[in-house]
């Protein structure tokens, strides 16, 4: 990472969630709160190893949700979370015509999306779109003989940009949703300085993925 670079995308997201909260005090009748989760289905995109395939891995996500109206159809929504994403390699064999699964990489991820979410549909369908934030906290890189901590590899900080479809089912006071969202990291995830040759990282990755989300909010 650049110096000086994770400070400024720190202080953006800072200054987003002031946003949220001034806007909150504002009018905190369009001020909900509340929770998610879901499943995840991620892989690298760019350099591949040797002979090997990216191919997608299942995890999972949950976290909250603060989400702030700015107008009659638009939304600003924070929703910090621990997310797993990651891959798995897939080898040519000798032998055998297609590629054989061997390596499941898995990191966790704090992260934070800043979204903007538009209502259509008289409020019940919406598009959003954003930047997420995301910090490693643990990553490990599996075969069939062995699991290596692979963390002190990794970038200090992910940046990504998120597109979401979605609807509400209105359950008296809370709000029941349903997400379908496309996560695509902007920048490489592996230290160049650190790409280890014997596990066949390589420095040139990116995250890319997809996340299914059920949640439920509470107006205030």
């Amino acid at each position: 990472m650049a110096p000086g670079q994770a400070p400024r995308i720190s202080f953006l997201i800072v200054a987003a969630i002031l946003l949220a909260m001034s806007a909150a005090r504002e009018v905190r009748a369009g001020t909900s709160l509340g929770a998610l989760g879901g499943i995840t289905r991620s892989s690298f995109g760019g350099d591949a190893p040797s002979k090997g395939q990216y191919r997608p891995i299942t995890g999972f996500a949950f976290g909250g949700i603060c989400e702030v109206d700015l107008g009659p159809n638009v939304k600003l929504s924070l929703q910090p979370s621990l997310v797993r994403k990651g891959t798995r390699i897939a080898y040519e064999v000798k032998g055998q015509e297609e590629r054989v699964d061997s390596v499941d990489i898995r990191i966790d991820y704090i992260t934070l999306p800043v979204l903007l979410k538009v209502m259509t549909g008289g409020g019940r369908f919406y598009i959003s779109g954003g930047l997420e934030i995301g910090f490693p906290i643990q990553a490990e890189h599996e075969t069939s003989s062995a699991k290596t901590n692979i963390k002190e590899g990794l970038t200090d900080l992910d940046l990504a940009a998120d597109f979401g479809i979605g609807f509400h089912v209105p359950l008296g006071r809370p709000v029941m949703f349903f997400e379908l969202r496309y996560t695509q990291s902007l920048r490489n995830i592996i230290d160049e300085n650190w790409a280890d040759e014997n596990l066949n990282l390589e420095p040139r990755v990116k995250n890319s993925g997809t996340q299914f989300y059920v949640g439920l909010l509470y107006g205030l």
